[in-house]
């Protein structure tokens, strides 16, 4: 596995930009569509901000978990390189979780209900996430959506994952997936939104912080439960985090996510597809 991650890292450590209406830089997505050129994924929507990958076409009366991971970044370089055994630099902003997806998709390790969408605009207005959202409200899925991404937290205590910015109107799937993730042998941290989202009897371990509006925010907004879990980096401020230079992240942590990510995707189809998401 992590030969084939570091590969989709690197190849994933690239410029991507957007003018807010469409891409304007698309190496990554070129990059993106070559990986899984020869597996049974198929684009289900693409429009200017998102494109949307099944493996089967959408059948309106299943349940459907949808992965969102942005693929816009600020930076217009690449430095990607290897500092050590256990230490990637000039890691572009959402680049490794970009490549944590990629990887379980391209080794057949998500079920058929879980729809994936690389989305643009997260930077500004998150208008690929609201794309595809209205999209699937408009033909009436009925889904939600688990939101991918970096985060300054948890890196300096060595956490291997935060969930942040949780929105559940609903006694959900979403707290089953949390009460999962808490059975897991692994270092995590909740991180709230500003909104004042928390979780409510579930032992946890809870940031100090407000979380940073993502993508979740977005999904939210279309009226979607939804929450983050992102991946820890170096990169403590905003200024580090779209710098042209980069940031750190450790293969541990990378691969540690990946493995938990799998294990909470399966566990999460396997829910959904013997009870209704909402009840």
């Amino acid at each position: 596995m992590e030969g084939i991650v570091e590969d989709y890292l690197k190849k994933m450590c690239v410029p991507c930009n957007d003018n807010g209406d469409k891409f304007i830089v698309t190496e990554r997505i070129l990059n993106i569509k070559n990986i899984l050129r020869d597996t049974s994924y198929k684009i289900l929507y693409e429009d200017n901000l998102c494109f949307l990958y099944g493996k089967k076409q959408i059948d309106i009366s299943k349940n459907y978990i949808l992965v969102s991971s942005h693929i816009d970044c600020l930076q217009n370089v690449s430095n990607f390189y290897k500092k050590n055994d256990n230490l990637y630099h000039g890691i572009l902003d959402n680049a490794a979780t970009n490549a944590a997806i990629l990887s379980l998709m391209k080794e057949g390790k998500i079920d058929d209900n879980v729809l994936v969408v690389f989305t643009g605009d997260e930077e500004k207005n998150g208008n690929g996430a609201r794309s595809v959202a209205d999209w699937l409200n408009r033909k009436k899925i009925s889904y939600f959506a688990i939101v991918l991404d970096v985060t300054s937290e948890g890196w300096q205590e060595g956490y291997n994952f935060t969930i942040e910015n949780y929105f559940n109107s609903y006694d959900s799937k979403l707290k089953i997936a949390i009460e999962y993730l808490c059975k897991e042998y692994v270092k995590w941290v909740f991180i709230p939104s500003e909104r004042g989202n928390t979780l409510k009897n579930i032992c946890i371990n809870l940031g100090e912080n407000c979380a940073e509006w993502d993508e979740a925010c977005d999904y939210a907004d279309m009226g979607v439960d939804t929450f983050s879990i992102c991946l820890p980096c170096s990169a403590q401020d905003d200024v580090c985090m779209h710098s042209n230079n980069g940031f750190d992240i450790r293969k541990s942590t990378l691969i540690t996510y990946i493995l938990v990510l799998e294990r909470l995707l399966r566990k999460m189809a396997y829910e959904i597809s013997i009870k209704k998401i909402r009840e």
